[in-house]
């Protein structure tokens, strides 16, 4: 009888054996082995598996991939300038390659403008104390009638701040002037006129006279003719290129209460009349003309007497300027 330990070697060795036949089973499945038990035949390699070139446009298609024989390897592609990437080790950085040619230039120094001098404020001129223009009395020339414009000032005296217009007065059909402290009350028709051939004719009112009433035309204050009251006389003037000239008789209220300039073109004559109702006319004076008469104005005039307290006031209720048609 066997010991038990050959037994079992045995059948170890009867393991083997069959473990051997599943391995050659397996080999001659898979083409390993030929059935007859020939050697492994030499292992064919597989065709080379061909990869086209890969651009990489974010470089500019300076990087490519590309095929060694069978084992595949990724090499830079290099640039047009250099034999070898390690000729990159003459730059300071790869950045060089993207910037220009032309040398960093460092900016100039930023120099500030020079302030403009202030300009000196020059203060405005004082203006002229003024009125708007009222309505008083009529024009007319020929068959055209149209009412007569006035404004604050003086053509014979200059003075424009005295002038004093009271448009209720105007309402109730009368234009009122009043004086103080010397400077005078003053209105001047707006718009000049050619007084040749024409005539002005104004009605001051009975009022206690006070002061000096005046009615005249006249282009500027060194040309002009003027019918003045002062106290109880009646004076008629004219001032021609500044040749001051002047004739006066008594008034006498209810005999001259209308007053008229007029210029005779006939004889080249201004004649100084007055009248008691408008319509009959007394020649009072009369000078020839030397002072220019295209471009006038008419002008209604009050001044207090100097040494009065009071203001001076005057009305005129009506005006009437003919002109040649």
């Amino acid at each position: 009888m066997r010991p038990r330990w050959k037994v079992a070697l045995v059948g170890f060795a009867e393991k083997i054996k069959g473990f051997r036949g599943i391995r050659r089973a397996i080999a001659l499945a898979a083409g390993i082995l030929t059935a007859g038990g020939a050697s492994a035949q030499t292992p064919v390699a597989p065709p080379p598996v061909v990869i086209p070139q890969i651009r990489v446009s974010k470089y500019s298609k300076k990087f490519v991939l590309q095929r060694s024989g069978i084992a595949l390897d990724a090499r830079l592609a290099c640039h047009a300038s250099h034999s070898s990437h390690s000729s990159h080790a003459s730059h300071a950085s790869h950045s060089s390659h993207y910037s220009s040619s032309t040398p960093y230039t460092p900016p100039s120094t930023y120099t500030p403008p020079e302030e403009a001098p202030t300009p000196e404020l020059v203060p405005d001129p004082p203006r002229t104390r003024s009125t708007p223009a009222v309505a008083f009395g009529m024009a007319s020339a020929g068959e055209v009638r149209r009412p007569l414009f006035w404004k604050s000032g003086s053509v014979t005296d200059g003075d424009l701040s005295g002038a004093t217009v009271t448009p209720y007065e105007i309402t109730n059909g009368t234009l009122g002037l009043s004086s103080e402290a010397g400077s005078p009350g003053a209105a001047a028709s707006t718009g000049p006129f050619d007084f040749s051939g024409g005539s002005v004719i104004g009605l001051p009112s009975l009022d206690t006279p006070c002061g000096t009433t005046a009615l005249a035309i006249g282009s500027d204050p060194q040309n002009w003719y003027r019918i003045r009251r002062t106290g109880n006389e009646l004076i008629f003037e004219s001032n021609e290129a500044d040749t001051l000239l002047a004739a006066s008789i008594r008034f006498v209220a209810k005999e001259q209460r209308y007053w008229r300039l007029r210029h005779d073109s006939t004889h080249d004559l201004i004649v100084f009349e007055t009248s008691r109702n408008g319509t009959s006319w007394i020649r009072q004076h009369a000078i020839t003309r030397r002072a220019p008469i295209v471009a006038c104005q008419a002008e209604l005039f009050v001044r207090r007497t100097e040494g009065d307290d009071g203001p001076c006031s005057m009305h005129f209720t009506s005006f009437r300027l003919n002109l040649r048609p």
